[in-house]
């Protein structure tokens, strides 16, 4: 069975999910936290609201990142100890942070977290990633803008709590907090991350050159932008036939084609094992980054621990309910 959706997106084959009649070994659907996304005006994403040392913020809810990070701006304002941290992140554009903030007290909806640093990029609003997430099951509904959080103590597939007229499931993977799925692009494999914080579908340049033969510049491989603090570097944009991953089908995707800048300030220090090869090696954009110009047509509950997203056509807002807390 095929659901078309906006004339953009289909789920293939309908998903029979376990029915009402748990085992004994395996319980209930269980709500543990609930939060009220907030819509961005430009790029699709969502900004959930937090609190750190009891002032409220908002963080962009961003999947794409492995760690939850705060804004350089807002560590100032907020007089955050800074120092430098035992890790580094790299953001698209290869700038680079090792400084990271420390916070008497981080919470979302009823979660609360004591102690703790949180990394700080120079950026003007904070990342929420998918660290405080993964130990449990995540479910997005960009219909309703709502976050809820589940226990994934649960019957394995016991999470279709809303009505779908099809729920399609997609096998998925976390490296270091990143969740990766398989996908099929005009027919070629590639791997791709679930990213709510990227505004548009994106892809390597290289990867555009190397599998699909694209030439930047040429008919249909349009100059889109420049890319903010990096200097000669430019966005372009290719509109694919086909993009599919587990039972789902987006037709005709517009796909951003970026440079892999994120490890272009990186030292060149040699590594142990391959003289040949330095730490900027290592630093490698996703060969695809599936974004909010998908997502957001999308309900899409992440159960980490089966290692599957269940994923249906986004609800109208409004209409969709959630099992009362601690029952489904």
């Amino acid at each position: 069975m095929r659901v078309a959706l906006s004339g953009l997106l289909a789920l293939a084959g309908l998903v029979l999910l376990p029915d009402r009649g748990w085992s004994a070994e395996c319980g209930p659907l269980k709500l543990i936290n609930q939060v009220q996304l907030q819509p961005m005006k430009e790029g699709g994403r969502d900004l959930i609201p937090v609190s750190i040392n009891g002032v409220e913020k908002l963080f962009i809810l961003d999947t794409g990142t492995g760690i939850t990070t705060v804004s350089r701006t807002v560590a100032d304002e907020l007089k955050l100890p800074v120092r430098q941290g035992d890790y580094t992140l790299y953001d698209m554009a290869g700038n680079i942070s090792r400084d990271q903030a420390a916070v008497k007290e981080f919470a979302f909806g009823r979660a609360r977290l004591n102690d703790t640093f949180l990394p700080v990029l120079s950026m003007s609003v904070g990342l929420f990633g998918v660290d405080f997430l993964k130990a449990y099951d995540t479910d997005l509904d960009f219909g309703s803008d709502t976050l809820r959080v589940f226990s994934p103590d649960h019957c394995p597939g016991g999470v279709l709590y809303w009505q779908a007229p099809a729920t399609g499931v997609v096998p998925i993977r976390v490296d270091d907090n990143t969740i990766t799925v398989s996908v099929t692009l005009d027919g070629h494999e590639i791997h791709a991350i679930i990213d709510t914080g990227a505004s548009q579908t994106t892809m390597s340049q290289d990867i555009a050159r190397s599998v699909f033969g694209l030439t930047l510049g040429a008919p249909g491989v349009d100059e889109v932008r420049d890319i903010p603090g990096a200097p000669g570097y430019k966005v372009y944009a290719h509109t694919f036939t086909s993009l599919s991953f587990g039972d789902i089908q987006v037709n005709n995707p517009r796909v951003n084609l970026m440079p892999d800048l994120m490890g272009r300030n990186e030292e060149r220090q040699q590594l142990a094992g391959n003289r040949a090869r330095t730490e900027k090696d290592l630093i490698k954009m996703p060969e695809l980054i599936i974004g909010m110009n998908v997502l957001r047509k999308l309900h899409v509950y992440m159960a980490f621990k089966e290692g599957r997203l269940y994923v249906s056509p986004a609800s109208v807002a409004g209409t969709q309910g959630a099992p009362a807390s601690g029952s489904k």
